[in-house]
């Protein structure tokens, strides 16, 4: 072989050589997994939710009057407890809390007080555990709430007359400022038709990302997107077809829009994750998520299990 030949011969085995090398090292890492610290003491504790770069969780009331609310860094160490008490009640229930970007909490309940006085409310609370500002809601009741990332908050929910009766028509989405002034509302109830007195919030969910807002109804069984900006809904697609026995158990958007749900069957405990397809309206199955998501991270997926273990996965 030439001498020219040869320089080439061993100058492309080294290229290749390189280039086996470089494969190997951007191997995709494995999935990020972490383990959430024990919060509550012994008390029950929510399924934990997460949302912009947090986990947020909060005690349900065992007969004390003071539910505490958690939240967890990305890594599952506590960086906040919040007490939260309405001055003077008997009794404080949670529904529901949701965390900001910058950190700050949101929880949306109830109080009652020895008189037979009752509100519902969402209160602000900061990422040092301070109380803020404090809406009190009535006669709408927050079932769900989340934050959009530039710090606003969406509530799902549901208005009843004096004597505990749904109204027969109101919007069941608010949004309000960083400063607790609601800027609108949006979706009337009367846009639902649901037999006897089925209720399209008392089992839904709710996510936003982007210029979305999305909800899931299991009792309405669909999809509905609104636009963060004008409150308009943008479409509703039909939900999932299920067995009597399964239900949804979360809905997500992630970063770049993409919709998905949680599915569990109660009987079997078998769960399932789904991706809906806008262009046929159809729920595609998730084939590598077996678990519960509890929420999103860029166009990851976080799914829980084994009660405090918790997995970043891609879908596909």
């Amino acid at each position: 072989m030439k001498p020219l030949a040869k320089l080439f011969t061993t100058f492309a085995g080294l290229c290749a050589l390189l280039a086996a090398s470089a494969t190997a090292q951007v191997a995709p890492e494995p999935p990020k997994q972490i383990r959430l610290d024990d919060v509550g003491g012994g008390r029950i504790v929510v399924i934990p939710k997460w949302e912009n770069g947090f986990f947020v969780r909060f005690e349900i009331p065992d007969g004390g009057t003071t539910p505490a609310v958690y939240v967890q860094d990305a890594d599952g160490k506590n960086v906040t407890t919040a007490v939260v008490a309405m001055p003077g009640a008997v009794e404080n229930g949670l529904s529901d809390a949701a965390v900001s970007p910058r950190g700050e909490v949101a929880v949306a309940g109830g109080a009652s007080w020895s008189d037979g006085r009752t509100t519902t409310f969402i209160q602000f609370i900061s990422n040092a555990g301070k109380a803020l500002q404090l809406i009190r809601t009535s006669p709408f009741t927050a079932r769900r709430i989340c934050f959009s990332a530039d710090g606003t908050l969406w509530a799902l929910g549901y208005e009843l007359d004096s004597g505990g009766m749904e109204l027969a028509d109101y919007n069941i989405l608010r949004h309000y400022g960083r400063d607790g002034v609601m800027i609108h509302s949006a979706i009337p109830r009367n846009s639902f038709s649901l037999p006897g007195h089925s209720n399209p919030v008392s089992d839904s969910y709710l996510a936003t990302s982007g210029d979305r807002v999305g909800i899931y109804s299991n009792k309405s069984k669909e999809w509905i997107e609104v636009s963060s900006t004008t409150g308009a809904v943008v479409r509703r697609w039909a939900g999932l077809t299920l067995g009597p026995k399964s239900a949804v158990i979360g809905a997500f958007l992630t970063s770049s829009g993409f919709a998905y749900i949680s599915a569990e069957n109660r009987e079997t405990q078998v769960r399932t994750a789904h991706k809906l397809d806008r262009s046929t309206g159809t729920w595609a199955d998730v084939k590598n998520i077996s678990h519960r998501i509890i929420g999103t991270d860029r166009e990851s997926v976080l799914e829980l299990f084994a009660h405090s273990e918790v997995r970043w996965v891609t879908p596909e």
